[in-house]
């Protein structure tokens, strides 16, 4: 374009490497060129993920670290599936105290244990899952180990080389400490490697028994950010919530000394309180109430006996249970809350400024003064983006302008700084065009006109809507009345006509809407799929040969009466309802991801603790009634142990348990210390931070806010532009996006928080959080070198 000058910032970048003999001083002008877009590759990479290290390869071998970074996701690929088939493994291998006679077949579903006089015996208390045996599990852990020992091996030499090459080193007090931060998780996960390799050579050796590398695949979990980050944020609300644990614990200690001093001291019967047991009991039976269970049943002798003791019991449940328990929560959530949003605060700093340096990197100055980003360079960068494994599978070429267009606010076809900042939300968003009417009416001329009225008028959705609504109840009628009978001929032919209707639902909307307008919707997907499935099936199951395919029929009809959910979004009162569960399903990833690897952590713990003595032929537990019903609900294997688990955070704290886990264990009160810690951290922590998280994120649905509103005003332009032509632009937003979103409407202040972020990053002011010193004239300098040349004149 005419008006634009040479890079003005990025010129005198060059000359800075050019004084500092990073490049040649006679270098063509195109290798510094290619050497700026290739930091500012860097940069946008280190921006999508919120960091801004300060330290940028460049020179000759800049090419290869990035080949060699590239590879680098590709072997996180590698670690993140090992650690999946070792997560997986510790569901289907065979328990320690389990042996499988059949030694010819690799999978068994019986776990045979040895008695104390040396017979072989059916453990019957599993869960039922199929074990691999016990040399082909080894292996297969051998081999994901191998695999995430590679890959971590590869991140740590690729660290150290990337801090011997050559750098274009912007100025940064805590760069040094960001980069040691970034080598700490791969090197913390290589020594857990190291430890699960000495546990599994000293199974081999030695033999089965007690595995520490149990506890090691879920410590390799902690190698992801997204991990740290749910944990780090729930670390800081301990503090204040330990006091209140403390407070909570010196009240049950409190009140059991009281109870047990007027017990002794009643005039009513001075013997009487030898038949409650002595003080510990008194604390195990007021801190199963405190926490809710038991009540009122807990504490029906005594009060049957003493009436007088509801004046100790009823001011003991309001103080704990309806005053510190309620406590313990808001405590805690609001630390969540807060740390929450200093991370996430922090993360739009590093991104913005990250952003903010590309900017001044790669933009033209026009005559007037402006600094902007011309469409020539924003394609060059995002071709070079493009082999970045995280972005070549989503920024497509046939993208690069309607992305442009989408940044682009006031429409002039050139990026400010402003615009430019919301590239991150924006690049991985994929975009795609279609035509708008089918090949029918495109090609073959055919007018249409009143399919195409109907669907239009919404009279073709009423008409669906009442079909499925009469699915529904004959899907109903037919499973109660019909469930143990062969369906009458009027049956099946009913059958047989809501699968027509289903199929010619999908063709009439084909005749009318081009296939690729039609496929983009998933609900359209799944319509298609099972409306052919359904016709298809109930063809071929009118042949005797394929009769046994009929009950298929049942489960599709199933499937495709899910499609009432369409109809209740019609009404206003379940619209919001529904809006509010997407943004419910949409940010509870990281709470569920939480919850999930305490319970997993909890579950290894029981399963190594009590595993393979939860049994009826346990000696310790003969005589115990308690342990009936246990033949499923225990720690024999891990698929039981962490249902159990879940279902001990459901209720909160089972005394049951507790008293059964205790007789079992070859450890003192093992099952007192299991429970009571399941119950503070499983519960009161991790489980009450996820339904406070839920229940706010269910009560928030929030409007859109600026940046969003004036994204959809660009991709409006774009869609009414293309319109004219027949086409339709297709959008589908990545969930890290929805998420972000969605947690700013979640989080109280984090969109004020952004939007100051953002503002500085405009401003061009430097931010302890940042990694880069900007002078006023938007200059990038460094310790101890202050370019002085002059700038080559504006074109």
């Amino acid at each position: 374009a005419t008006g634009l000058a040479t890079p003005t910032l990025g010129w005198q970048i060059r000359r800075a490497m050019a004084e500092k003999e990073w490049l040649l001083a006679d270098a063509p002008h195109g290798v510094a060129d290619s050497y700026l877009h290739a930091t500012a590759v860097w940069m946008v990479e280190d921006a999508w993920n919120g960091q801004f290290t300060g330290r940028y390869p460049h020179g000759s071998g800049e090419a290869r670290l990035r080949q060699r970074k590239n590879l680098l996701y590709r072997l996180r690929t590698l670690y993140a599936t090992s650690g999946l088939v070792l997560v997986a493994l510790s569901f289907i291998e065979t328990p320690p105290w389990c042996c499988n006679l059949d030694r010819s077949a690799w999978w068994g579903t019986e776990c045979w244990v040895k008695g104390p006089g040396g017979d072989w015996a059916l453990l019957a208390e599993v869960f039922g899952l199929p074990y691999l045996r016990w040399d082909v599990g080894l292996c297969v852990e051998g081999l994901a180990l191998a695999a995430s020992t590679l890959a971590l091996l590869y991140e740590l030499h690729l660290d150290w080389d990337l801090r011997r090459a050559e750098h274009y080193e912007l100025p940064d007090e805590d760069s040094g400490e960001q980069r040691r931060l970034s080598f700490t998780p791969a090197g913390f996960c290589l020594l857990v490697l190291f430890a699960m390799w000495g546990d599994l050579a000293a199974v081999l050796l030695v033999g089965v028994g007690l595995r520490v590398s149990w506890y090691g695949r879920v410590a390799l979990l902690f190698y992801w950010a997204r991990v740290r980050d749910v944990f780090a944020s729930a670390k800081h609300a301990m503090g204040n919530f330990l006091n209140i644990v403390g407070i909570w614990l010196a009240s049950v200690v409190f009140f059991a000394w009281l109870l047990k001093l007027l017990l002794h001291a009643s005039v009513q019967d001075p013997m009487g309180a030898a038949e409650y047991g002595g003080y510990d009991s008194l604390v195990q039976l007021l801190f199963s109430m405190a926490t809710g269970a038991d009540v009122p049943d807990a504490m029906d002798p005594l009060v049957h006996r003493f009436r007088w003791t509801i004046f100790i019991f009823y001011p003991f449940i309001c103080l704990t249970a309806l005053l510190f328990t309620p406590m313990m929560l808001a405590v805690v959530y609001s630390a969540y809350q807060s740390n929450a949003k200093l991370h996430l605060k922090g993360f739009y700093i590093k991104r913005n400024h990250a952003l903010a340096t590309v900017f001044r990197i790669l933009c033209s100055t026009l005559e007037d003064g402006r600094q902007v980003i011309t469409f020539g360079t924003f394609s060059r960068l995002l071709h070079d983006l493009r082999g970045l494994p995280d972005f070549g599978a989503k920024i497509r070429r046939d993208n690069e302008l309607f992305l442009f267009q989408s940044l682009d606010d006031d429409g002039d076809g050139l990026l400010g700084s402003g615009e430019f900042l919301d590239a991150c939300d924006s690049l991985l968003q994929d975009m795609w065009i279609t035509h708008d009417k089918s090949v029918f009416i495109r090609e073959f001329g055919f007018k249409l006109e009143w399919p195409q009225n109907f669907a239009d008028s919404g009279s073709l959705e009423t008409v669906m809507s009442v079909v499925l609504s009469l699915n529904l109840v004959f899907v109903v009628v037919e499973s109660i009345f019909f469930e143990d009978v062969p369906n009458p001929p009027a049956i099946e032919a009913l059958e047989q006509l809501f699968s027509t209707v289903y199929v010619l639902d999908v063709i009439f909307r084909l005749l009318i809407d081009d296939f690729g307008k039609y496929w983009a919707n998933w609900s359209n997907r799944f319509d298609f799929v099972v409306s052919w499935g359904l016709l298809l099936v109930g063809i071929v199951t009118t042949n005797n040969y394929f009769a046994h395919l009929r009950p298929v029929l049942t489960y599709l009809n199933i499937l495709r009466v899910l499609r009432v959910v369409r109809i209740m979004r019609r009404v206003p009162r379940f619209e919001t309802l529904i809006a509010q569960l997407g943004n419910l399903w949409v940010v509870s990833g990281d709470m569920v991801l939480m919850l999930g690897i305490i319970m997993l952590f909890f579950a290894m713990l029981g399963h190594g603790l009590f595993g393979g003595h939860l049994t009826t032929a346990n000696p310790r537990l003969q005589g115990v009634g308690a342990v009936e019903g246990y033949d499923l609900w225990n720690f024999n294997d891990m698929a039981g142990s962490f249902f159990t688990v879940f279902n001990l955070l459901v209720n909160s704290f089972s005394p049951e348990y507790v008293a059964v886990l205790n007789r079992i264990s070859d450890f003192p009160f093992a099952g007192t210390l299991y429970c009571v810690v399941l119950f503070f951290v499983g519960v009161n922590v991790a489980f009450n931070i996820v339904t406070a998280f839920l229940l706010d994120v269910f009560v928030s649905l929030r409007e859109a806010n600026d940046a969003e509103i004036q994204e959809a005003e660009n991709l409006g332009r774009i869609r009414k532009r293309l319109a004219d032509e027949g086409k339709l632009l297709h959008v589908r937003i990545p969930q890290g996006l929805k998420r972000m979103r969605a947690l700013a409407g979640v989080i109280d202040g984090l969109e004020d928080a952004i939007r100051e972020a953002r503002e500085e990053a405009l401003a061009g002011k430097p931010r302890e959080a940042a990694a880069v010193t900007i002078s006023d004239n938007g200059v990038l300098s460094r310790k101890g070198h202050k370019p002085t040349l002059t700038p080559p004149a504006v074109a």
